[in-house]
């Protein structure tokens, strides 16, 4: 990301910056599936300053009871507290530091339950007599 101000007393900037995110789910049993995530942005420079780096984890168990009609499901947003975001920036006077908690720590759970039967869907069978229009 490059910042021009177009001149030489305006701000600039040029940095780089990257960032990554992983998904998993396994299935350990047929009756039980976890799942986790994982995000990370680098730092990334800016004018006069940097946004500090970024991460963020998420943990889902869900445990399948009573065949597919009942499940419980325990979910975890950022369990070691690591979503924050941090900005310094500033000159050779002042340097201000900026930083924010998204207070994203948390946890879920949720009780899922299927009743009736879904629907079934069949698909029609020509008869005998139907040939195919291309041969009609």
């Amino acid at each position: 990301m490059v910042t021009d101000g177009g001149s030489t007393s305006s701000l600039g900037s040029n940095g780089v910056t990257w960032s990554s995110r992983v998904n998993a789910t396994s299935e350990l049993t047929p009756t039980l599936m976890v799942q986790g995530s994982y995000f990370y942005r680098a730092p990334m420079k800016i004018e006069r300053g940097e946004f500090s780096a970024m991460q963020m984890a998420n943990f889902t168990v869900r445990q399948k009871l009573d065949g597919d009609r009942l499940a419980v499901s325990l979910r975890v947003n950022d369990p070691f507290s690591t979503g924050r975001f941090r900005i310094r920036a500033g000159d050779d006077n002042v340097m201000q530091v900026t930083e924010r908690t998204f207070g994203a720590r948390s946890a879920f759970l949720t009780v899922q339950y299927n009743y009736g039967q879904a629907p079934k869907i069949q698909q029609r069978r020509p008869e005998q007599g139907d040939a195919p229009a291309a041969f009609q």
